[in-house]
């Protein structure tokens, strides 16, 4: 009899058929123990944050935009309303708005901040003072986007143009305040402000813009060619490093002032090629921190990938009972990050000491690599699980006072799952809690994929597992 480890995942990897590869990380991240490796072992794999209720709405449509308005106060675009959100989560209408899908937004710095508000029909509306207008820009064709950069509005236009609005206004803009992007002969997709550049994607390339305080367009190219276009409109979002988002050969691209490296693995490629046109481009991106880890968040109706952008990996991220995560938006407000839902129109902050996703908990579930010794076979006599133990609750879910983890395995490359046992992780101050679970019998030639399912609603980690396993013929 001889013990084995079973190496842990580091990240999903999903292969072409499941037999190939099929390693899976869903509702929870990596963390190693410094440079040294001091910790008990090489790294754990923790739950992810989960989504406390933020606001006391009680709205049902889904969240279409979000803005800052100042530090009290952010809007949000839920339905066919604009509704302002207080930093005590009170929510209030403010104004009608047309359109169903998702909205680009920006504020600017008037003496009464306003926010610019533009519709995927190209509508664009006006937020001053609490009130919600259309503005009638004669001078402004039906813009696709919207942006703030050194003092003006910035308006994308599909035909190539990009306009500007005076100074800190959202009104009066002049006919003659435009210039094409014309690197390629392709269509503008989207404007969008970092670090005081404008970044105009276009269907196959994107351009870096910059103020010039030329008159009467004040804003002109720093750098052309860049032959990466964007897929998904809603797919940009900025870290403290650089833009990501899904070029328009379904790539997810990372990188500023032109450099554009791809982080996208050939799973998440994958899932991108498998959707259908459409939800290709409504492929929505955000970005948060927690807990130290950089994410980028990428969501689509079947699927939701989330990249570490620190340590250059990919996790799944899936709602109770769904097959995506129910977030899709952030913002930093009020020294949190705000979380809208694309279910309906409730509002949460992401805390990584709550471990619910909208008042439902979540599964952290972690698939092993295939476990074989081709061409031969073994029988495993001992599984062992080094779990985070004594975590459950003093009062509550009974699951949660006594938690417990599910173990069973897949013999064709995770296709179908059989043999559950429940194990339990340890009742509050039991921390000597052990997991050893014997008489799984043979894993033949193809191998075994184990799954590790978490369900209970407290702190969970995994830090390590190993076999006891004697050799047999194939």
């Amino acid at each position: 009899m001889a013990q084995v480890p079973l190496p842990l995942p580091k990240e999903s990897i999903i292969g072409r058929h499941g037999q190939d590869a099929n390693v899976r990380i869903i509702n929870g991240y990596v963390e190693t123990f410094g440079q040294d490796n001091e910790g008990k072992s090489l790294y754990a794999i923790y739950a992810a944050a989960g989504l406390r209720r933020f606001d006391s709405g009680t709205i049902s449509s889904a969240e279409r935009g979000m803005a800052v308005l100042d530090e009290s106060n952010f809007l949000t675009v839920l339905g066919l309303s604009v509704y302002n959100v207080t930093s005590a989560g009170v929510v209030s209408r403010l104004g009608g708005i047309l359109g169903t899908g998702r909205v680009t937004m920006a504020r600017n710095l008037n003496g009464t901040p306003q926010v610019g508000i533009v519709t995927e029909s190209g509508i664009y509306y006006l937020v001053q003072g609490g009130v919600v207008t259309h503005p009638s820009e004669v001078n402004l064709p039906a813009p696709n986007s919207i942006c703030y950069v050194k003092g003006h509005f910035v308006y994308g236009i599909s035909d190539g143009r990009i306009f500007a609005s005076p100074m800190d206004a959202g009104t009066g803009i002049n006919a003659l305040s435009f210039d094409y992007a014309n690197s390629e002969s392709d269509s503008l997709v989207r404007v969008f402000a970092s670090v005081g550049y404008v970044y105009v994607f276009g269907t196959r390339s994107l351009e870096i813009w910059q103020a010039t305080g030329d008159v009467p367009f004040p804003f002109g190219p720093v750098q052309q060619n860049i032959a990466l276009g964007l897929l998904a409109k809603h797919s940009v979002a900025e870290t403290e490093k650089g833009l990501l988002w899904v070029d328009h050969k379904g790539i997810v691209r990372y990188g500023r002032d032109g450099g554009a490296q791809r982080v996208s693995s050939h799973s998440v490629e994958r899932s991108i090629a498998s959707l259908s046109a459409e939800d290709q481009t409504n492929i929505t991106g955000f970005t948060y921190i927690c807990q130290g880890h950089q994410y980028y968040v990428l969501d689509a109706p079947t699927w939701t990938w989330v990249y570490d952008v620190d340590t250059n990996r990919w996790y799944e991220r899936q709602t109770y009972g769904d097959s995506h995560w129910m977030a899709s938006n952030t913002i930093w407000f009020n020294n949190k990050y705000i979380v809208s839902s694309n279910v309906n129109g409730n509002i949460f902050e992401i805390d990584p000491d709550y471990y619910f996703d909208s008042g439902a908990g979540f599964v952290l579930e972690v698939w092993c690599r295939d476990i074989h010794n081709f061409p031969g076979g073994v029988l495993v006599d001992f599984l062992d699980i080094d779990i985070l133990s004594g975590v459950g609750l003093t009062s509550g879910d009974p699951s949660s006072q006594n938690p417990r983890l599910m173990i069973d395995y897949s013999d064709d490359g995770g296709k179908t799952f059989q043999g559950e046992r429940r194990v339990p992780i340890g009742k509050v101050g039991e921390w000597r809690q052990m997991i050893r679970t014997g008489h799984w019998g043979r894993i033949a030639q193809k191998g075994r994929i184990w799954r590790f399912r978490a369900p209970a609603d407290v702190f969970r980690g995994i830090l390590q597992a190993s076999m006891k396993v004697r050799t047999c013929n194939g």
